[in-house]
């Protein structure tokens, strides 16, 4: 399959990137789950940059640039095979993990992004809530024990009714 020569235009703006190549990839993509996988965390690192922005920045400028470089590199490699279409989803969480890896703010973010995909509907607010007091003005040390603990709450089943308990649970005695 020909790769359009747009993987090689490259924008200094993160989000842009990443939606510019979201349209292109639901495009170009055609095995269906492997689509599915590649937007959702494509969706994802939009909503997370959206979040920071929101919350005051807690992604550094110099962890965009570095995904932005990574983001770059990966269309490169896409364009010049060397990275398939197959790889492309776990490239993609590998973009954020090495990235991200040392700033617990994103890596909470990262974690309600994903249990608000697996919430019901009525129990959004209460990650919603959480999202919002995510700021730099949280203690790195505090991030980092909301996250273990939400994330460990991200890896049970979720019931009903149990999820704003647990995130309540998660967050006692650590959010100001």
């Amino acid at each position: 399959m020909a790769t359009p020569y747009s993987l090689l235009s490259h924008t200094t703006d993160l989000a842009t990137e990443i939606e510019h190549f979201y349209y292109w990839y639901a495009s170009w993509e055609k095995d269906a789950v492997i689509l599915s996988i590649g937007l959702q965390l494509l969706s994802q690192m939009l909503s997370l940059l959206n979040i920071s922005q929101a919350q005051g920045e807690f992604i550094k400028k110099e962890e965009k640039q570095t995904l932005l470089s990574l983001f770059w590199q990966m269309k490169e490699s896409l364009h010049d095979q060397s990275l398939n279409a197959e790889e492309l989803p776990s490239f993609l969480l590998s973009l954020y993990e090495v990235t991200l890896k040392d700033n617990p703010h994103a890596r909470l973010a990262w974690v309600l992004i994903n249990l608000q995909e697996q919430a019901y509907t009525e129990n959004l607010w209460a990650i919603n809530a959480l999202i919002k007091q995510i700021s730099p003005a949280l203690p790195q040390t505090r991030a980092q024990v909301i996250y273990a603990n939400v994330e460990k709450i991200s890896k049970l089943p979720l019931v009903y009714n149990s999820l704003p308990t647990a995130l309540q649970d998660a967050t006692q005695g650590w959010l100001p």
